[in-house]
């Protein structure tokens, strides 16, 4: 249209992203290709700190160079963010894992009436393991022993075989904050004042029990956005969600009596959320109500005529379980979800066309390009991630913290000596080491030579250096003071 600044669209006709044109510059959804320079320098800044931790005595610190104060300090905002959606990723498999080990369990000691004096020795002391570190489990536990109450059976407990989103909450809460990670990630408006860090007690990792007005509004917060991080990071995309990698798909909790037809709810809640529609998250759509994407997968699955009858008996569905905040915005709720994990399946199944693994049968049509599904069973699924970089974290990565921050010339002189100085480990009285410790800085050329930032293990640049005598002052940043890398 006439005075239109850009020279694309703003539009994605395919997922429905909406981007706000305020002037030449502004972002478009259509644009060119980058090359992802943030997710590149992310990926080598978490092995070099991993490897780093593993071999290197003492705490290992990296220096990632920047041309620009913008530059830096998007790396710095994106690195840390980036890192923080892994953790959780691997945090919710964690708990998934230690729910789907205790569960054995559970049903042993129901067996054995509570007694566990019954158990063998080797069971015992497992027991007693998974009650040390799964608060979750030891409630459960604590009730079938209860010697004032009658045994039921598994069902009667109202115990299951999978685990509820609302059941990740605690665990992965408390396993942030035992590394000094900030539940809600890393969002400038709750932890630049410091003051969340004060709603804590940082020998239980919980909150504190008497919380002023304030700080319970900054609990809450902490809390919600935890809540829409997890949606975000167990979909994430169509190639790195939950379901992608193999670990395990979202179901609702209650089960529609027809099961070809809970197979199509299950696969709606995988495009909403792989197409980010999360209550809590920006809303960027062009319309609040159902993606294309749903649409196309209704008129492949079934025929035209009833298409829309089915996409009114989903909506009603879902509304009646409170799995989408309402009619007129159809965005997922998470608390009546409920992940199904793989080692509980028999078989899964493969897009022939896009290769796209799915847990549920969706119908025999896959939910990224809408082509046909191979079933496969389940104990080919590793064939299929032999070296997959997600996966591999999932599983293998320590689960460690990441705290980068920028330092450039723009820095506010009194917070750049607070940075160089945690960045170097030294702490002032009322700091707290744990969550103020600064593993990377996202500096510019201004850190070349001249300012002393102590031992550095290793350094990184996240761009070439423009010219020989920058690259030669930044990589002899490090290697200093003993460190012979």
């Amino acid at each position: 249209p006439p005075g239109y600044p850009v020279n694309l669209p703003n539009i994605c006709p395919n997922c429905e992203t909406k981007n706000r044109i305020v002037d030449k510059n502004s972002f478009t959804s259509i644009s060119r290709h980058y090359t992802g320079v943030q997710k590149i320098n992310q990926i080598f800044a978490d092995t070099t700190l991993s490897f780093l931790r593993k071999n290197v005595d003492g705490d290992p610190k990296l220096v990632l160079f920047s041309d620009s104060r913008q530059a830096a300090a998007k790396l710095s905002a994106g690195i840390e963010l980036d890192h923080y959606r892994d953790l959780l990723r691997q945090g919710i498999c964690n708990v998934v894992q230690q729910k789907d080990e205790s569960i054995p369990f559970l049903k042993l000691l129901i067996e054995k009436n509570g007694n566990v004096n019954q158990l063998e020795l080797e069971d015992r002391n497992s027991i007693l393991t998974l009650r040390e570190t799964n608060p979750i489990f030891r409630t459960r536990v604590d009730l079938i022993t209860d010697p004032w109450t009658k045994v039921k059976s598994f069902e009667e407990y109202g115990f299951n075989n999978h685990t509820s989103l609302i059941e990740i909450d605690i665990p992965i809460k408390k396993s942030l904050l035992e590394i000094g990670t900030c539940p809600s990630g890393p969002k400038s408006k709750i932890i630049d004042s410091g003051e969340w860090m004060n709603i804590y007690d940082w020998n239980e990792f919980a909150p504190k029990d008497h919380l002023t007005n304030p700080q319970e509004r900054i609990n809450n917060r902490i809390d919600n956005e935890l809540k829409k991080e997890q949606l975000v990071t167990l979909f994430a995309h169509a190639k790195r969600s939950i379901e992608s990698l193999g670990l395990g798909y979202i179901t609702t909790k209650n089960q529609h009596e027809d099961s070809l037809f809970q197979q199509f709810v299950d696969t709606a809640i995988r495009i909403l959320g792989e197409n980010w529609k999360i209550s809590g998250y920006s809303n960027i759509y062009r319309s609040p109500g159902w993606p294309n994407h749903l649409r196309k997968y209704v008129r492949k699955v079934f025929s035209d005529q009833s298409g829309s009858d089915k996409l009114n008996e989903l909506e009603e569905f879902m509304l009646d379980n409170n799995v989408i905040e309402s009619s007129d915005n159809k965005v997922l709720v998470r608390d009546n979800l409920k992940i199904i994990p793989s080692s509980q399946l028999e078989r899964f199944y493969l897009c022939h066309r896009c290769k796209t693994i799915h847990l549920n049968k969706s119908n025999n049509a896959c939910s990224n390009c809408i082509g046909g599904l191979i079933e496969e069973p389940i104990v080919n699924l590793t064939q299929h991630f032999k070296e997959n970089y997600y996966l591999h974290l999932s599983h293998n990565q320590e689960f460690s913290r990441l705290h980068c921050e920028e330092l450039t010339g723009q820095t506010d002189k009194e917070e750049s000596r607070r940075r160089q100085r945690q960045f170097q480990g030294i702490f002032l009285e009322g700091e707290n080491k744990l969550v103020e410790k600064i593993d990377i800085l996202s500096v510019t050329t201004t850190m070349e030579a001249g300012v002393d930032i102590g031992s550095l293990s290793a350094v990184m640049m996240g761009n070439i250096p423009p010219k020989r005598f920058n690259y030669q002052q930044r990589v002899g940043r490090a290697g200093r003071r003993g460190h012979s890398l």
